[in-house]
């Protein structure tokens, strides 16, 4: 690639990182089961601290643990996670999740997570397809620590309205092995709310760059 596209990819991953949301290094006492489900109800539902507890609680006043919730129907769970599509994915990303861990072991003892590669654990978590790429890749980032390039394939329109190739981006992958696992943690929040402001479409849909709108990009594209 050329020194000029190089340079541009540089200077688009800083104005991300400038434009980054703060994150609070991730410290968690809980088991690892914990941490998995705190983030994924905190990314799908949008709860804080305080309204993961809460909806902990709840849900326990019924069920005994997270196996038995792995278990049960779809149908004693809408309570808890509703019938909008946030609360269906989660519901669904949630007990694949425990049910692909329960496969292995017949239990949910989650050590052997903790043995993966970077890429072996992502390919693991790929299995799921009830996991969207973007939940795969938070928790790959912000549980487990691993270095993985914070970009979806949902993410990729913005990169193309930047002009910059990420298929076959040596200069990402370069860029991206400089940064931290914390800002690459910024960076996916950055990119999902960028995602999020097009308004008109839902990420996964193919769509062209003419058509993506978001403010917060932008403002970026105008520095670049």
């Amino acid at each position: 690639m050329s020194s000029a596209l190089a340079s541009r990819t540089k200077k688009f991953f800083e104005l991300l990182l400038a434009a980054a949301p703060k994150v609070k290094e991730y410290e968690s006492t809980g088991s690892l089961i914990d941490q998995l489900i705190d983030n994924i109800l905190e990314e799908s539902l949008e709860l804080d601290e305080a309204g993961i507890e809460k909806f902990k609680s709840r849900i326990f006043e019924e069920f005994v643990d997270w196996n038995e919730v792995r278990l049960v129907s779809a149908d004693r769970l809408v309570p808890y996670f509703g019938t909008e599509a946030a609360g269906v994915y989660c519901r669904k990303a949630l007990q694949a999740l425990l049910n692909k861990i329960f496969s292995r072991s017949g239990s949910l003892d989650y050590q052997f997570l903790m043995d993966f590669e970077s890429e072996d654990l992502e390919d693991y978590l790929a299995g799921i397809m009830e996991m969207n790429e973007g939940t795969r890749k938070r928790l790959l980032l912000r549980v487990f620590k691993k270095r993985v390039s914070p970009i979806s394939t949902d993410h990729e329109i913005i990169f193309e309205k930047a002009e910059i190739e990420v298929a076959l981006g040596d200069d990402v992958k370069n860029v991206i092995a400089e940064i931290e696992p914390l800002d690459l943690e910024r960076l996916q929040l950055l990119l999902d709310k960028i995602l999020g402001e097009n308004g008109e479409v839902e990420p996964g849909l193919l769509i062209q760059p003419e058509d993506f709108k978001s403010i917060t990009l932008n403002r970026i594209l105008k520095k670049l």
